[in-house]
This record gives structure tokens, sequence and C-alpha cells, in this order.
């Protein structure tokens, strides 16, 4: 049942219009839509420059729980109703739909219009999903430095199946066969170079704690240069990572200033 309201303005008119609503909708045993100018506000923040009527909005937000009824988000401007002089706006049209109706439409959401001439604006019911798609596998440039990495990709490209005889099938299967593996590999990895890290800083700590007791000797001093250069090597690693990163969110988002230069 659809319902399209356009509220009085009295309000024991609009009370009477709530009980009558409230009586229609309880009786009817489908899906309720109600939608229109309500005339009333659920919230003081959905007035601008106008009185917020407590009572009002106490027996128009209980008229919408006695009816089970679920408000959708409006999208849009924050107000659906100004006047002429702008001083005053308020958020007086909605939409309302059975909650049961959620249920089966869960992408259901509203919009608000251009206003244009009217003092009001038209509102759009719509229900839109937005599939984006897999997440796109990208080849970041510092796996390659990474110890072993090169050996582990050419021993999954061959342990990889070839169950189909159309060539280009079976190779788009041994490349999905590979990303799974490498997304493996990578997340194992990464959880190894933190541990990594910390033993490293763990070592450098100790032997600086020698060296400047003045009991340290040319091992200790040549062992820290080498924890200093694994260090360092990693520390690469992560900057060759975020450089490529910084380039892919720019190339996507741009900056700010693109449009002046």
């Amino acid at each position: 049942m659809i319902i399209a309201v356009y509220a009085p303005h009295d309000p024991r008119d609009k009370r009477m219009l709530w009980d009558y609503l409230a009586h229609v909708i309880n009786q009817w045993q489908g899906e309720v839509v109600i939608m229109g100018d309500f005339n009333e506000v659920r919230v003081k923040s959905d007035r601008f420059g106008t009185n917020f009527n407590v009572l009002g909005a106490n027996i128009f937000n209980s008229f919408i729980n006695s009816t089970g009824l679920e408000e959708v988000h409006l999208g849009g401007s924050a107000f659906t109703w100004c006047h002429k002089s702008a001083t005053k706006m308020s958020k007086l049209d909605r939409f309302f739909v059975s909650n049961n109706l959620l249920n089966i439409f869960p992408h259901i959401s509203g919009i608000t219009l251009d206003r244009f001439l009217s003092d009001h604006r038209p509102i759009l019911l719509r229900e839109s999903a937005h599939d984006y798609g897999p997440v796109p596998f990208r080849f970041f440039h510092h796996w390659i430095h990474l110890e072993g990495f090169n050996d582990f990709v050419t021993s999954t490209w061959n342990s990889a199946p070839s169950v189909d005889s159309n060539g280009m099938r079976n190779l788009a299967g041994k490349l999905k066969f590979l990303k799974a593996h490498i997304k493996i590999w990578i997340k194992d990895n990464k959880s190894e170079t933190v541990s990594t890290i910390a033993n490293l800083k763990k070592e450098l700590n100790q032997l600086d704690a020698v060296i400047d007791k003045g009991t340290g000797t040319e091992v200790e001093a040549e062992k820290r240069m080498e924890v200093l250069a694994a260090l360092r090597n990693i520390d690469h690693i992560h900057s060759m990572d975020l450089a490529q990163k910084a380039k892919i969110k720019w190339s996507i988002e741009g900056d700010e200033n693109s449009n002046f230069f």
C-alpha cells in the first residue's frame, strides 16, 4: 500500500490524521510505503530559523513507532522546505516504509532533488546496489627484492594445475592460482618482517649496551654494522612500498590543485 501525505498545519488536524493513518496501516496485512509532506519534524535539528514544537514532534514519532515504520535515509540537502527569504528551513518531506520491506529491499535510499521555483525539494525513493567487482590484484615492485620471492613464484607457477586444453583459459587459471598463493605468501612475509624488526632492534640495543660500556670488541662492532644494514634494507623495501602506493593513490584521486594547473 502506497500512501501519499500532505499533512495539515493545525496540530489538532495533524493528530487526527496520524490516528487515522495508524488505524489504516495497522489493519493492512501487507507492506506499506508512506511519503510526502508531513508538515512536522522529528527532532530539533530538523528545523532552522523556526520554533521547534516538542509536543508535535513527540506525537509524530509516537505515530511512526506505533505503526512499525522505518524512515528511509534521505541524502542530499538537510532540509526539504525553505522560505523564500532563506531564513527559515525545515525537513518536512520524508519516506517511511515497513520494516519487512527493508529486509526485502536492503538497498533502498532516498535523495533530495533540485527545488527550482518551488519552496519544497522533490524527494526520490530508489533502490541501488553497487557491485564494483573483485578488488584488483596489484603487483608491488618491492616484492622482487624480498628474499625467496622469485624462487617462490617459479615453484608456484610450475606446480599450478593445467586442467584445460584451451591455452588462454589454462593461462588464466595458472595466473589465478599464482595470485592466490602470492597473497598468502606476502601476508606471512609481513608477519615475519614485524617479528624480524623486533628481534633486530633488541639485538641492536644489546650490542649498543656492550659498546657503551667500553667492553665491545671488533666482533660486536661488525655485528652491529650487520644489524644496521638489515634494518636499513627492511626500511628501504618499506619505502618502496609506500612510494608505489602513493603514486597509485595520486593517479586515482589526483591533487586538489590539479584543475588549477
